[in-house]
């Protein structure tokens, strides 16, 4: 599916303000990872998660994402010992 594709799909005729992409990654054993992003307004923001690398066979090693503020978004894990990059998207409506 384009991006074009997908923000249609998320809000037919919604207008968009920005998207932003990124990744982050976990070093090693560390349990938590931020990155910053441009300010967005939270009561017009979503925040999506697009997997993570290495894939885990574990529920354990998966991580989640969530914004900590309006400037940082942060991935976290219950545990892991290996380095793991996480990708997301964030699309602000008008």
């Amino acid at each position: 599916m384009s991006n074009i594709n997908m923000l249609a799909a998320l809000g037919g005729g919604t207008q968009y303000k920005s998207t932003q992409r990124g990744t982050m990654t976990f070093a090693g054993a560390s349990l938590t990872a931020d990155i910053t992003v441009s300010a967005v307004d939270l009561s017009k923001a979503n925040l999506v998660y697009l997997g993570c690398a290495p894939s885990v066979d574990s529920v354990v090693g998966m991580a989640y994402i969530y914004f900590l503020n309006s400037t940082t978004v942060r991935a976290a894990r219950v545990s892991g010992s290996i380095a793991t990059v996480v990708s997301f998207e964030i699309v602000e409506r008008i």
